[in-house]
């Protein structure tokens, strides 16, 4: 039951039993109605003053206009006070400061994300944030502009010493077998290919005939030898077979004048100032040509598919891994309370003015009403009890004051 309510009750039970005690007293009840009609009355009249003054400060009891319903006449008055004892007491800088100093930010922050969920409403952040990186990444327009810059840079660079050192590597420190070995499966390929081997052709029949001329012993010769087009083009190919095989095998004569020659080629490039523009104009040529949108776009989709779990795995064993690193290491504590502390002290000193500011604009929100309700829900319970212990009070008194005047008259009698 709300306290008004055990006011009222009371006050009424006073007023009754006053009315109740005067009409014993008055059929000649003695002492006791008399001591009785004394409290009951003092009850009363402390109770409906109390009543009274209660009222008076949130409306106009009865009526009465006059020294009334305070918040409303006085609210520019009481707002003001309000706002002074507030910022300039309540929530004073030093006020603040001293509450900020004897907090542990480290250990509420702790608490927070090992005891209340921090850690996984934390993981859950990090994750939805790198969903939303990976999903909105857009490789296409990234390598676009990147493109220009890496060809100016790669543009920039002299890749002649480059060359010049590979070049040396390749005649001093490779063999010159394992280099030739490694371009012979492509080589046979090229030969054994139906263009080269059409061009063989070709250069046998052009051969042929300028040999033979106009001599038919000539054609008569290569007719009984059975040597014809084809036989002589197969006759190639097994000296190209052969050549190849002395250069697999790293020995024979071929193999002595391929190393001699690719040796000397080596040697003289290094030299070859035209070798170098050449490779300039080459490397420029090719930077301007190349152009990996495709193959990025779907290297990065392969790979996005394929790993963001990975990647997901992997901020939430960071974050927890840092977690529990921040509850064991003091040190982190220690600067996570400096800084927090420092951040708010630096929020105070630029915010404290505005504290004022913000209650006045709070509270000039409230129409009269409002904040006549406001003050009513937080206080009016406290002040009933006011009205409580005015009845309490008066009857008290009252009933001493009767005493007082009863034994006055007893030893005046």
């Amino acid at each position: 039951m709300p306290t008004s309510y055990k006011a009222t009750a009371l006050l009424a039970i006073c007023i009754l039993g006053a009315i109740g005690a005067i009409l014993c007293q008055a059929r000649g009840g003695g002492f006791w109605a008399g001591l009785l009609a004394h409290g009951f009355l003092a009850a009363t009249i402390g109770g409906l003053a109390d009543w009274f003054a209660v009222t008076a400060i949130f409306r106009r009891p009865l009526g009465i206009g006059w020294r009334t319903d305070v918040l409303r006449r006085n609210r520019a008055r009481i707002t003001k006070e309000l706002v002074d004892f507030t910022s300039g007491d309540l929530l004073s800088r030093e006020n603040i400061m001293n509450t900020l100093a004897n907090e542990d930010f480290a250990q509420m922050l702790i608490t927070y994300l090992t005891q209340r969920g921090g850690t996984e409403r934390l993981t859950e952040l990090a994750e939805a944030f790198v969903r939303q990186v990976i999903a909105s990444i857009d490789i296409t327009r990234l390598y676009a502009s990147l493109t220009p810059s890496i060809r100016e840079i790669l543009g920039s660079i002299d890749i002649s010493p480059l060359i010049d050192a590979g070049a040396e590597t390749l005649r001093s420190r490779i063999e010159t077998k394992q280099l030739i070995q490694a371009f012979l499966p492509s080589l046979r390929q090229l030969i054994a290919g139906p263009m080269v081997q059409n061009l063989l052709l070709n250069h046998i029949v052009a051969i042929r005939e300028a040999y033979e001329g106009q001599s038919l012993k000539r054609s008569a010769f290569f007719t009984l030898l059975g040597l014809s087009d084809e036989k002589l083009l197969s006759l190639c190919n097994e000296k190209i077979a052969d050549g190849l095989s002395q250069l697999e095998r790293g020995e024979g004569p071929l193999w002595e004048q391929v190393q001699a020659w690719l040796h000397r080629q080596l040697a003289s490039n290094q030299k070859n100032k035209d070798w170098h523009r050449w490779i300039e104009e080459w490397k420029k040529y090719e930077l301007r040509q190349i152009d990996l949108t495709d193959e990025v776009q779907r290297y990065w989709e392969a790979y996005r598919n394929k790993d963001q779990e990975d990647w997901l795995r992997k901020t939430r064993a960071l974050i927890e891994g840092y977690v529990q690193r921040f509850a064991q290491e003091e040190v982190w504590q220690r600067r996570v309370n400096q800084y927090l502390f420092q951040f708010f002290s630096n929020m105070v000193d630029r915010h404290h003015e505005q504290i004022p500011q913000l209650i006045m604009t709070h509270v000039g929100r409230l129409s009269d009403d409002d904040l006549v309700e406001l003050a009513e829900s937080k206080v009016a319970d406290d002040l009933q009890m006011v009205r409580v212990n005015g009845s309490v009070v008066g009857a008290v008194t009252g009933m001493i004051l009767y005493l007082c005047i009863y034994m006055v008259g007893r030893l005046g009698s």
